[in-house]
């Protein structure tokens, strides 16, 4: 089932890297970064910008969000989904967690307020929000005249192929359905699950989100061989799943690119661009040719058992001893206080970049970075240490809403079968 939320993040970074956007990192996984997508000035615009005072017109928002891939509703409960009551306008954005509900007197925007789904009460005002839409295949009359067409052939081309070979009727009957409902849905412009696999034939300049990213950017590449390896046998497996649904007449034969090789994609990044890699274990890969390689120790951080005592002593050990810390933890007021409670200060993040960049490995310090990381890791020659609230707290904070965290705006998603 297709993850609105997380595609919809997707495509809301998407969207603001299409339009200039800056970030101070980007961070996905390898599928997200190989799917086929539309090229930047196909979806620079599809988003609707609403701020208090506005003036808007109910009816054409209406036809934007449903142009968008928005679902209209009677009550939003889902990312993508929009309902209208007079002059009341619900939106679930996307990409966010939460819906907004503008209320209008007349034309104009009178207030947009954040509320929650379960009980539809208010969590707060805003001045303005942007949403974006919840698809990446945009339509044109052109693409869905071409793509209805060759649907049609490949249909009526499917259905002869499994005639021929004597297959089930109650197969042939369930693809002639299904290929039928995708074309009619494509011939009125209508969004539905599982429309991405027909990117190749409405949009045949696909491109990647490799394509997207600034030219002046540092990529960092994590175990490219583990990379490698999971890429390819995750996209293998959602290939093979609708390969299996094809054979079993559930859609049509998919055709086209759905990804870009891994490789290819690698050397898309990585071509005139500074690039870092990391690895555990030193392998030969063609499409890895560092320059320069820097040996590092590197190991797993102290673990302190849940005990918030022993973790604090730890730190002023650290800090005597200059050592650089990251504290890595979602409840940073709890422990902003431990560390005030033991005298021990915080420096920005910044500034442990600085101390390493302008002096050496400097002095130390702690940095507290609000977040979430299951475990933390060393490099003594750097004299670095990544402390995380596990470690000294115990589990995980659980959280009723969704615990993925925008690191600086990207949010991955894996292509959806």
């Amino acid at each position: 089932m297709r993850d609105v939320g997380r595609a919809g993040r997707r495509l809301a970074t998407l969207i603001s890297l299409a339009n200039g956007g800056t970030f101070s990192a980007l961070v996905a996984v390898a599928p997200a970064l190989l799917q086929k997508t539309p090229p930047a000035d196909a979806i620079k615009n599809r988003f609707l910008t609403f701020a208090v005072g506005q003036s808007i017109s109910l009816d054409t928002v209406t036809i934007r969000l449903n142009a968008f891939g928005y679902l209209r509703q009677d009550q939003v409960n889902l990312p993508g989904t929009f309902a209208r009551r007079g002059d009341i306008l619900d939106i679930f954005p996307a990409d966010a967690d939460n819906p907004i509900r503008i209320d209008l007197f007349g034309d104009d925007i009178e207030t947009i307020r954040l509320f929650d789904v379960e009980s539809q009460r208010s969590e707060g005002k805003i001045d303005s929000i942007t949403v974006t839409a919840a698809h990446e295949v945009v339509f044109t009359r052109e693409s869905i005249a071409k793509a209805v067409a060759h649907l049609r052939k490949l249909a009526e081309k499917r259905v002869a192929e499994m005639e021929k070979a004597k297959e089930e009727t109650t197969r042939i009957d369930r693809l002639r359905e299904s290929a039928e409902g995708d074309i009619a849905r494509l011939g009125q412009a209508a969004y539905f699950g599982g429309i991405e696999r027909y990117l190749p034939l409405l949009h045949p300049n696909a491109v990647t989100a490799f394509n997207y990213l600034p030219e002046d950017l540092l990529v960092v590449i994590d175990e490219p061989a583990q990379m490698k390896s999971h890429a390819e046998r995750d996209i293998d497996g959602v290939l093979k799943n609708l390969a299996g649904r094809a054979e079993r007449g559930e859609i049509l034969p998919v055709e086209g690119t759905l990804c870009l090789e891994f490789e290819e994609g690698i050397r898309q990044v990585t071509d005139h661009r500074p690039t870092l890699y990391f690895e555990l274990l030193a392998r030969s890969l063609s499409f890895v040719r560092p320059e320069t390689s820097l040996v590092a120790q590197a190991g797993n951080a102290e673990t302190f058992a849940g005990r918030p005592g022993p973790f604090l002593d730890a730190l002023t050990t650290y800090a005597r001893n200059n050592v650089r810390v990251v504290v890595v933890s979602a409840q940073a007021p709890r422990v902003r206080g431990m560390l005030g409670s033991k005298e021990i200060s915080e420096v920005s993040l910044s500034h442990l970049m600085r101390t390493s960049q302008d002096a050496g490995l400097g002095t130390g310090g702690v940095a507290l970075v609000n977040g979430l990381l299951p475990s933390g890791f060393k490099i003594t020659d750097a004299r670095l240490v990544i402390l995380t609230e596990p470690r000294f707290l115990g589990r995980l904070p659980i959280s009723s809403k969704s615990t993925s965290t925008r690191i600086s705006g990207w949010h991955a998603d894996y292509l959806s079968s």
